[in-house]
């Protein structure tokens, strides 16, 4: 069994996620496999190179509008999922306290929910 390394929890959660700016507004929008306040895994059909930065709007259910959210690709893994054949870590970087209180609000609902 793999030790955890992350200090923060993950959430196991398919949100819409859309990249920003408007123009990648026709690429295919991603899913995530996971949250937590430090970090996404996004299943995409892009292979993405390790260290690109994006911006990323996530849809968390409560929320009306996008949480917009910079992150950096820190791993890339290839899936068998001919629709996403890619898996991504990304890291958040410079997220602004009101965004990551936004992000641990969802996660906490959730493990609350059980």
């Amino acid at each position: 069994m793999k030790k955890e390394r992350r200090k923060n929890y993950r959430l196991r959660d398919c949100l819409p996620v859309m990249r920003c700016p408007l123009k990648y507004l026709f690429d295919k929008n991603y899913f995530s496999k996971d949250i937590s306040e430090e970090g996404m895994c996004l299943f995409t059909t892009l292979k993405l190179e390790i260290g690109k930065i994006l911006k990323l709007g996530v849809y968390l259910p409560e929320q009306k509008a996008p949480v917009i959210i910079t992150g950096k690709i820190v791993r890339r893994h290839e899936t068998d999922d001919p629709d996403n054949p890619y898996l991504l870590g990304v890291e958040f970087v410079d997220v602004e306290k009101n965004v990551r209180n936004k992000i641990l609000s969802h996660i906490r609902f959730y493990l609350q929910k059980g």
